[in-house]
């Protein structure tokens, strides 16, 4: 246990049971580089810069490298920075996305050729990757370029947030990561959605996408996770742009 918050940085970890007192002592930042490591993801993501309205409509690869299809500055936002674009799957301005990893940057002759590759590089490659073709991915990648490079040279958030304030300070969140390292979890659900009091403290259930042959199974009480194992109708699936339905033991579909 330890105590974490916005202007802190982590307070000596204690070892700790359930039902323990402890009396954790919060450790202030030394600094504003320190304490923006805790600053919520869109602080950072607040730095990338998008094109100036006056940029649109676009005039295609050969003009400014924004799509021609794309007509405003709204709907660039949309399609490679909000719902349709990178934040409906990835919390943008996390340290895993603010950040290249030197393991890619040392395959690549640039920034740019960096963002190239990571785009590709997982489950969801191909669907990431049409985003960006989508709105002209030459300018698209230099935007998200420009914006890790100027982090990675110490540009900051400007922005500080608010420490909570009355009933936000009773908040208490619990994180599970469960599943595997290895597998892309989408969704998850713990009772009907017509009538969420169903199954009140019962099993978390999370669907994986395009990963794994298992549902993966939470139970908040007991603090444990499990597996329900699952059969696919083709043991040697197609590639997964194909998407293999699977079948449950019980012979449903899903």
């Amino acid at each position: 246990m330890w105590a974490r918050g916005y202007g802190l940085v982590d307070s000596p970890k204690v070892k700790a049971i359930p039902g323990q007192t402890l009396n954790l002592k919060a450790v202030l930042a030394p600094d504003k580089k320190a304490a923006v490591e805790y600053y919520p993801a869109l602080y950072w993501f607040s730095l990338l810069q998008v094109p100036s309205k006056s940029d649109f409509p676009g005039t295609g690869p050969n003009g400014n490298g924004i799509a021609s299809n794309v007509k405003s500055q709204g709907q660039w936002i949309r399609e490679i920075v909000n719902t349709d674009g990178c934040t409906g799957c990835h919390q943008m301005g996390d340290k895993a996305t603010r950040e290249i990893p030197n393991s890619i940057l040392s395959q690549t002759a640039d920034s740019k050729a960096a963002w190239d590759l990571r785009l590709q590089a997982c489950q969801a490659g191909a669907g990431m990757s049409s985003s960006f073709n989508r709105v002209g991915r030459k300018r698209a990648l230099a935007m998200y370029a420009d914006w890790s490079d100027r982090i990675a040279h110490g540009e900051l958030p400007v922005d500080v947030p608010s420490r909570p304030q009355g009933r936000e300070r009773n908040v208490v969140i619990t994180i599970w990561d469960w599943a595997d390292p290895k597998v892309y979890l989408h969704d998850d659900i713990a009772s009907d959605k017509r009538n969420p009091t169903v199954n009140a403290n019962g099993p978390i259930y999370g669907g994986l996408e395009d990963s794994a042959d298992y549902l993966t199974v939470l139970d908040p009480v007991r603090n444990a996770t499990s597996k329900v194992q699952m059969r696919v109708r083709d043991p040697q699936p197609a590639p997964q742009i194909r998407r293999p339905r699977l079948r449950l033991r019980t012979g449903a579909t899903k």
